[in-house]
């Protein structure tokens, strides 16, 4: 039997936290991280399961080698990150990230092989959608359109020059 890979390149971990500061100082010390750049929990509006939400969370972004680490933590609004830790409230692998070069074929992509989008983002051109799997409702799945600003953020992070 053939099986296809999800559309686009598996570059990031997401890891939903109840506390950014406790988590940076885990993966740096016990798992061996570099410096993690932080985003303030700035409010946005993003489409969450059907309807538009005003939503806050915090976020960092770190390597772990290629792997980027990308670590969410919730502090208002209704958000996969917050039914997360509803369910977890330890915190835990939330999804797994793949970089795509054209976001509506993917997104149409996902839909197909029976993906349901639950949360939709964007900030600047990067748009993300995230998905769950009627077989899985464990870890979602990322596609993200980084836009040439995401990107440079990441490279600086990635060779820790922030």
């Amino acid at each position: 039997m053939t099986h296809e890979n999800l559309p686009g390149r598996l570059f990031q971990m997401g890891i939903v936290v109840p506390d950014m500061k406790a988590a940076i100082a885990y993966m740096q010390t016990t798992m061996g991280t570099g410096r993690f750049m932080t985003l303030p929990a700035d409010p946005k509006v993003t489409w969450f399961r059907g309807n538009m939400e005003e939503v806050s969370y915090e976020m960092a972004f770190g390597y772990m080698g290629d792997m980027q680490i990308e670590l969410m933590m919730p502090v208002s609004g209704r958000s996969t990150y917050a039914e997360y830790l509803e369910r977890v409230p330890t915190g835990g692998v939330h999804h797994l990230g793949f970089e795509v070069t054209e976001f509506d074929p993917a997104a149409a992509e996902m839909e197909a092989r029976g993906f349901q989008a639950v949360q939709k983002g964007s900030f600047g051109d990067t748009r993300f959608n995230y998905y769950e799997h009627p077989d899985d409702k464990g870890t979602l799945v990322e596609i993200l359109y980084l836009d040439s600003a995401v990107k440079e953020m990441f490279a600086t992070i990635a060779d820790q020059s922030f």
